[in-house]
């Protein structure tokens, strides 16, 4: 008898993220977690999920948009969404279109809205949803981490 949940591929990093994200998702998917990105399309090969989500952190959006495109020149491309962590990327409509997505999302909370952002991509609507990231500045950051408000702008 065939197991009636599809198979969904997962790269994410981080431990505690990763366990969220599997519990949330195995009710409806039959969740393999993929290690690295560098062997996303290896492991794609290998496996042929329906769906492949991508989790980047800040830093690692771009990168992860390298890994959809990838993922999406395949012979027999898989529905491939983006997990955002901090939030939306600027211009969230041009990073879906340049990076050959099918959907992106803010990292949800609570991650059961996960399941239906899923079920969004799979039926090929091309959700975005979330809030886009907070913008930070270097200086923003230095000023966080010392406690001071000095700046050039005070007298």
């Amino acid at each position: 008898m065939e197991n009636p949940r599809p198979k969904l591929a997962l790269l994410v990093s981080k431990a505690p993220l990763r366990i969220r994200l599997v519990a949330s998702l195995s009710a409806a998917y039959r969740v393999q977690v993929i290690d690295s990105a560098e062997g996303a399309v290896r492991a794609f090969r290998a496996q042929r999920p329906q769906v492949v989500l991508l989790c980047a952190k800040a830093r690692e959006v771009a990168r992860m948009g390298a890994v959809a495109r990838a993922l999406k020149t395949e012979q027999r491309p898989p529905i491939v969404g983006l997990i955002a962590v901090a939030g939306l990327p600027p211009e969230p409509e041009a990073f879906l279109e340049e990076h050959l997505l099918d959907g992106l999302c803010a990292l949800p909370n609570p991650e059961s809205q996960l399941v239906d952002w899923v079920l969004l991509l799979r039926k090929g609507e091309r959700p975005i949803s979330g809030e886009l990231a907070q913008r930070r500045s270097l200086r923003g950051a230095l000023r966080r981490i010392s406690g001071s408000r000095v700046s050039s702008k005070d007298e």
